[in-house]
């Protein structure tokens, strides 16, 4: 029943915000089960429950499964909403930054810059989404060891950051 997978998904949010990862998991999974189960494993609820679930994954250390859900999301999100739809674009974000996590910087890099030029023009140059996807990057780019570009997109960042919001 949608009301119980809800409240599920509000207890795993709980746990997560009290650290007890390992029992947030297990209620995002039943989630994840659940929302397949009624709306098929294409649906975009269902795909916000896998990103949910990956970020637990992470949380946990256990990258390559939270990586091997973020790239299912993407691809679904890609061929049932569209490449440039904002929920694709987070998509590509997450992984992008999943990807940095696990020290894959040229991947990393050239995910986030498709995020950004989707998020750019769909949402435009100031959109808090965008700027937080320009932030990613600059991340990515420091990372990578490109401080000079990461330095020049971070203060982009700030300056309409400040500006706008």
């Amino acid at each position: 029943h949608p009301c119980t997978l809800e409240t599920l998904k509000s207890l795993a949010q709980m746990l997560k915000a009290a650290g007890k990862h390992a029992e947030a998991e297990g209620y995002y999974r039943r989630v994840v089960a659940g929302k397949e189960k009624t709306l098929g494993p294409s649906h975009p609820e269902v795909l916000t429950s896998l990103n949910d679930l990956a970020m637990e994954l992470q949380a946990l250390g256990r990258t390559q499964e939270a990586e091997q859900l973020l790239q299912r999301a993407l691809e679904s999100r890609r061929s049932t909403l569209g490449p440039k739809h904002p929920d694709t674009l987070t998509s590509l974000q997450d992984l992008g930054m999943m990807l940095k996590s696990l020290g894959k910087h040229e991947e990393a890099e050239a995910l986030l810059r498709q995020a950004l030029e989707g998020k750019e023009t769909s949402l435009g140059p100031s959109h808090p989404d965008t700027l937080a996807c320009l932030a990613s990057l600059g991340e990515v780019l420091e990372a990578s060891g490109k401080h000079r570009e990461a330095q020049r997109l971070q203060q982009r960042t700030l300056k309409t950051s400040e500006a706008t919001l």
